[in-house]
C-alpha cells in the first residue's frame, strides 16, 4: 500500500474536517466519489492512513469491503409560494423558542429524538455519548444563532410538543435543520404545523426555496415532507471508513 503513487489518484485524497476532528477528538476527513467504477480501495486506504474516520459520499452504490453503508442522505426542496398561508390550529401554538418560557432540557430531549436515524447514532463505532453530545450541541448552537437563524416550538401551555430549526442565512434559500415531535403527540398535525410555520417565515424573508436533508431510513420524516409538497432533489450514499490505527 505504501508504494502507491497517490499523485495518480488525486480524486481519492480525503479532506480533513476541522470541526468534526475537534468535536470527536480524533482525525476525521471526508471524500466525495463521483465515479464509483474507478474507485481504487488500496489507493483510498493509503490516502486515508492518517485518519481515524473518513466519511465517503457516493452518488452511486459502492460494493467495497471495508466501507460500511451508514446512510442515504436525501435532500428535499420546497418552492416558496407567494400564496402560502398558515391555518390557525386550536390545540397548540407555534412560536420562537424563549428560554424564559420554554424548558431547554425538554428541547434537548426532543433534539435527541430528531437524530435517532442519524448515522452517528446507528454506527456503533462511535462512542455511545457522541450522538447525544452532537445533537445537544446542534440544538444549543441553533438557539444561539450559530447553526440556525430561528428555532420555533409547538407548545400547549408550558408543554413542548415539538420544534423546528430554520436557517435563513443564504440569499435565496432557507434550510430546515432539525425537526422533532414528542412521541405521545404524534399524528396530531404538529409536524405539519411546524413545517408550514417555517415556510411562512421563509416567505416573509423573501426566500425562493426551502431545503431539508433527512436520512433514507427516516421514513416518517420523509413521508411528512413529501406530504407537505417537498420533492426529492438528490440522494447520496454515505459510507464510513474506520481506521483505528492511523499513521
Amino acid at each position: 500500500m505504501n508504494s502507491i503513487d497517490l499523485n495518480s489518484f488525486p480524486e481519492l485524497i480525503p479532506r480533513r474536517l476541522d470541526w468534526d476532528s475537534a468535536f470527536f477528538d480524533m482525525e476525521v476527513a471526508t471524500l466525495h466519489i463521483t465515479n464509483v467504477k474507478d474507485f481504487n480501495m488500496p489507493a483510498f486506504q493509503a490516502a486515508s492512513a492518517a485518519y481515524n474516520l473518513v466519511y465517503v459520499f457516493a452518488d452511486e452504490l459502492l460494493d467495497v469491503p471495508g466501507l460500511k453503508l451508514v446512510d442515504r442522505k436525501i435532500t428535499l426542496q420546497y418552492r416558496v409560494s407567494t400564496e402560502h398561508r398558515i391555518d390557525k390550529l386550536p390545540d397548540f401554538d407555534v412560536s420562537p423558542f424563549d428560554p424564559d418560557i420554554h424548558d431547554q432540557e425538554e428541547l434537548i430531549r426532543l433534539a435527541l429524538l430528531s437524530g435517532v436515524y442519524s448515522r452517528f447514532n446507528l454506527d456503533k463505532n462511535f462512542r455511545s455519548s457522541d450522538y447525544e453530545r452532537l445533537y445537544q450541541a446542534w440544538i444549543l448552537n441553533s438557539i444561539n444563532g450559530n447553526f440556525a437563524s430561528e428555532v420555533f416550538v409547538a407548545s400547549n401551555a408550558d408543554q413542548l410538543l415539538g420544534f423546528i430549526t430554520l436557517d435563513e442565512k443564504e440569499q435565496h434559500t432557507a434550510a430546515i435543520g432539525l425537526l422533532a415531535v414528542a412521541e405521545n403527540t404524534r399524528g396530531k398535525g404538529i409536524g405539519t404545523a411546524l413545517i408550514r410555520h417555517a415556510v411562512a417565515k421563509a416567505q416573509q424573508a423573501s426566500k425562493h426555496d426551502i431545503q431539508v436533508v433527512t436520512q433514507g431510513e427516516n421514513q416518517p420524516a420523509l413521508a411528512l415532507y413529501l406530504k407537505n409538497n417537498f420533492h426529492i432533489t438528490q440522494q447520496i450514499n454515505i459510507y464510513h471508513y474506520w481506521n483505528h490505527d492511523p499513521i
